[in-house]
């Protein structure tokens, strides 16, 4: 029986639920999955030599690394590592102690895997009988929605689309600290979701609002450009206050067009990015990387690293600014 080990960073976080739809799955298909998180220091409830494969999506100390050596998947869930200083130095300290990668976006793919060969993507995706259409908001006023912390700079909330919706004269409603329920019936009770994010590379809320119906308009981060189709189940903007202040005042005008929208995104995201697809993704790969996971070497750069976050600057990381 394969055994492994899941360390998500915090209770209620969404690497929480992740991990335990994965453990769910692999137990299906006859694994021993054993959880546990990274607040409690990382202790394990067996020894270390008795897992087969260790999957951890957040920076974890040295010592954990060698406790698994060899074992080790990690995940890169987002861009931020790109827009430091050091961008090599921020990957390569992502990368420590991993026998294989895990990436949510083609994106990161296409940035990560020339320089670390054995990188992957597995796309996540949302519980649809937790996120669903109940409604469409039938009010003759505009509102948009926002989920997050807004303590989080980068997702843009007070520079980009507080303003946006003040020169249009749009509402936003803000979600912080809800459960899914209650993150379920916000939901429901807007028009539109907005999404400014500068690194996240698979925003939950984009998956959670097309369960409900709810078309986006966001940037080009992560999951964004692979999610919506512009003028189909979104908008993909530049992370402006004018971009975004433009498409809201779009939606004010044309708010059947919206939910005509909302439905479309909904399809979408129930045939390729439910908590299903990403279970079934996560579960294969497990499944072919235990074959191998002892013996897994990091491919070393056929080129500069330095070059190629040069030539991807020009070519994707100015995308985010």
């Amino acid at each position: 029986m394969p055994r492994m080990l899941l360390v998500p960073d915090k209770r209620g976080w969404i690497f929480d639920f992740l991990c335990t739809y994965e453990a769910e799955g692999l137990r299906k298909r006859g694994w021993y999955v054993d959880i546990v998180f990274q607040e409690d220091n990382y202790s394990t409830p067996l020894p270390s030599s008795q897992y087969d494969i260790v999957f951890n999506p957040n920076y974890s100390p040295r010592q954990f690394e060698r406790q698994f050596h060899g074992r080790l998947v990690r995940g890169i869930f987002g861009h931020k590592w790109a827009w430091t200083e050091n961008p090599r130095r921020a990957l390569d300290k992502s990368l420590r102690g991993a026998c294989a990668v895990i990436v949510p976006n083609r994106e990161l793919l296409s940035m990560i895997s020339w320089y670390f060969p054995n990188t992957f993507q597995v796309t996540e995706g949302t519980d649809a009988q937790i996120f669903r259409f109940e409604h469409h908001n039938m009010g003759d006023q505009l509102i948009a929605a926002w989920t997050g912390d807004p303590k989080h700079t980068w997702k843009g909330l007070q520079d980009i689309l507080l303003p946006a919706c003040e020169r249009v004269n749009v509402r936003l409603r803000i979600a912080s600290d809800l459960s899914r329920e209650e993150l379920n019936r916000f939901y429901n009770s807007v028009d539109v979701v907005l999404v400014a994010t500068k690194n996240e590379g698979s925003p939950n809320c984009v998956f959670e609002a097309g369960a409900c119906g709810r078309p986006v308009i966001g940037t080009r981060a992560g999951i964004i450009p692979e999610a919506i189709v512009d003028g189909r189940n979104g908008f993909i903007v530049e992370r402006s206050i004018e971009a975004f202040a433009e498409k809201l005042q779009w939606c004010k005008v044309n708010k059947e067009k919206l939910r005509e929208m909302g439905m479309v995104h909904r399809e979408v995201v129930l045939r390729k990015y439910t908590i299903q697809e990403h279970t079934r993704q996560f579960c294969g790969l497990m499944e072919k990387l235990l074959t191998d996971v002892h013996s897994c070497k990091r491919a070393k750069p056929e080129k500069s690293f330095v070059t190629g976050v040069k030539h991807l600057g020009k070519k994707v990381i100015r995308r985010f600014l």
